[in-house]
C-alpha cells in the first residue's frame, strides 16, 4: 500500500489492461446473472426448495445475485474509470462501501446459518423440523443482516477504520485507522474470517458424517423403512456435496484475493496494481459461478431448468405459429375477394 500512496494524483494505468479487465468483469457478471436467473426460476418451479432450509438457500442466492448483477458491476466501473484517469467525482464512498460490504457479510453469515441447518437435518432431524418454520427462518435472515450491519456501522462512522476513496484508482475501499485501529481486525474477523472458517468446519464435519451413514444397506436388512431412511440419507448427501463444492469454490476464489492484499507491499507498483485488478475478478468469479455448481450437482434444479426451457420453447413455437397464421389470413382474404 505504501508504494501506491507515492503515485501521482493524476495517475493513469498504461496499456490496454484496464479495458481487457473491465470486459472480462462484465462478461463474468452477465453470465453469472443469467445462471442466477435460471436458478431463481427453478426455486419458483421446484416446491422442495421452498421447504426446510430452502428459504435460506433462496435468500443466499438473492444476495449473491445482487452482488454479481448490480453491486460488483457498479464498483468495477468506478475502478475502471479511475484506472483510465477519469474517476467519478463527488462519490459517497462511505455509503457505497457500506452497501457492498454489508451485503457480502450478510451472505457470509447466511451461509453459516444454512450450514448449521443442514447439520441439524442430519444429526437432529426432529429439532430441524421445529427450527425450519418459516418465521424462524425469517428471523435467521434478519439476524444475518443485523449482524452484518452492526459490524460495518462502526467503520462507516470512522471508528477503527473508514470507507474512503483509495489510491491508485480513486475508487472506494475500507482502510484501517491509525488511532483506533484495533477494531479493524475485529471487523475482518467477524465479517469474513469467522463465518467462513465456521462454515467450512461444519460442512467438512457434515460431509464426513453423511458419507459414513450412506453405506449401502446389507442384504439382511432390506426393510422398507430401512430403504426409505437410506434414500433420505443419500438425498442429504447430494445436497451437502453440492453445498460443500459451492463453499470450496468460494473459498478458493476469496482467500487468494485476500492474501494478495497482504502481499501488495512486497510487489512493484505496476504488479501491485495489476494484482488488485485481477484479484477483483477472482472474487467476482467466486460468486458468479456458484449457480453453475448448484445446477450441475443437483438433479432437481436440472429438471427445473428443463421445465423452464421447454416452456420458453413452447411459447416461442406458439408465437411463431400464430404469426404464420396472421400472415396467411390476409392472403386468404385476398384470394376470396377475387371470386
Amino acid at each position: 500500500m505504501n508504494s501506491s500512496r507515492s503515485l501521482p494524483a493524476n495517475f493513469t494505468f498504461p496499456g490496454p489492461e484496464p479495458v481487457i479487465w473491465i470486459c472480462v468483469a462484465y462478461v463474468i457478471s452477465f453470465v453469472g446473472s443469467v445462471f442466477f436467473v435460471l436458478l431463481l426460476l427453478t426455486f419458483l418451479i421446484n416446491r422442495d426448495v421452498k421447504n426446510g432450509s430452502g428459504m435460506l438457500l433462496l435468500h443466499l442466492t438473492v444476495v449473491e445475485f445482487t452482488l454479481v448483477g448490480i453491486l460488483f458491476p457498479v464498483q468495477n466501473t468506478f475502478t475502471f474509470l479511475g484506472a483510465r484517469g477519469t474517476p467519478v467525482e463527488h462519490l459517497n464512498c462511505g455509503l457505497a462501501v457500506l452497501v457492498v460490504v454489508t451485503t457480502q457479510h450478510a451472505g457470509n453469515w447466511s451461509s453459516l446459518f444454512l450450514s448449521i441447518m443442514r447439520f441439524l437435518a442430519s444429526v437432529l432431524p426432529y429439532a430441524y423440523k421445529e427450527v425450519t418454520v418459516r418465521w424462524k427462518l425469517l428471523v435467521l435472515i434478519i439476524l444475518s443482516w443485523s449482524i452484518s450491519l452492526s459490524i460495518n456501522l462502526p467503520i462507516y462512522f470512522g471508528y477503527g477504520g473508514q470507507f474512503i476513496r483509495a489510491m491508485p484508482f480513486r475508487d472506494c475501499a475500507a482502510q484501517s485507522s491509525n488511532r483506533t485501529g484495533v477494531y479493524f481486525p475485529i471487523w475482518l474477523t467477524l465479517g469474513s474470517y469467522f463465518p467462513v472458517a465456521a462454515t467450512t468446519l461444519v460442512y467438512i464435519t457434515l460431509f464426513v458424517r453423511l458419507r459414513a451413514q450412506s453405506a449401502w444397506v446389507s442384504p439382511e436388512d432390506v426393510s422398507l423403512d430401512r430403504l426409505r431412511q437410506h434414500g433420505v440419507i443419500r438425498r442429504r448427501l447430494v445436497i451437502t456435496r453440492m453445498l460443500c463444492v459451492f463453499w470450496l469454490w468460494y473459498c478458493l476464489c476469496y482467500l487468494p484475493s485476500t492474501v494478495a492484499v497482504v502481499l501488495f507491499p512486497l510487489l512493484t507498483w505496476r504488479n501491485q496494481i495489476s494484482l488488485r485488478l485481477w484479484a477483483k475478478i477472482l472474487q467476482l468469479s467466486g460468486y458468479a459461478f456458484s449457480p453453475v455448481i448448484f445446477l450441475a450437482l443437483n438433479a432437481d434444479y436440472q429438471r427445473g431448468v428443463q421445465k423452464i426451457v421447454s416452456r420458453l420453447c413452447g411459447q416461442s413455437s406458439q408465437q411463431s405459429e400464430a404469426s404464420l397464421l396472421e400472415m396467411q389470413q390476409p392472403w386468404k382474404k385476398a384470394s376470396h375477394s377475387r371470386y
